[in-house]
């Protein structure tokens, strides 16, 4: 199983569009990954702080308000540092920012099958549909 062996398969998904969040979360969840809900980068953290421990984070690093500044306080806490991110946008100018902060970026339209390769990199699939 690779980098997946023992791992959760909780993806925490931080999206503040409601309806994207909501599309995101179905596609993860039919592939068989459960999905944890954040609208906001503040709300993500607080997870994370309280307990949650996901096999990743996908993070819109812009419309998250404090994508950045989340990462920045995940790698300050040597726990949450772990977790890995994924950040994702609309701004392709963001990506040097998101991989200076050791972020694979995937800008948004996001394609499918990359999606779901960056989370099967880090998740263990579920009994989900298989592709």
């Amino acid at each position: 199983m690779g980098r997946t062996e023992g791992r959760s398969r909780t993806v925490l998904l931080v999206e503040p569009s409601s309806v994207l969040r909501a599309v995101m979360e179905q596609l993860l969840r039919a592939e068989g990954y459960e999905v944890v809900g954040a609208e906001s980068a503040d709300d993500a953290l607080a997870r994370l702080r309280g307990g949650l421990h996901p096999c990743l984070v996908l993070l819109d690093v812009i419309a998250s308000r404090g994508g950045l500044r989340f990462r920045r306080e995940q790698l300050r806490n040597r726990a949450l540092a772990r977790v890995p991110t994924v950040a994702f946008s609309g701004d392709h100018w963001l990506r040097a920012k998101a991989e200076h902060l050791g972020m694979p970026f995937l800008e948004k339209p996001i394609e499918l099958q990359s999606l779901l390769a960056h989370v099967a990199q880090y998740c263990a699939r579920g009994p989900g549909r298989k592709s």
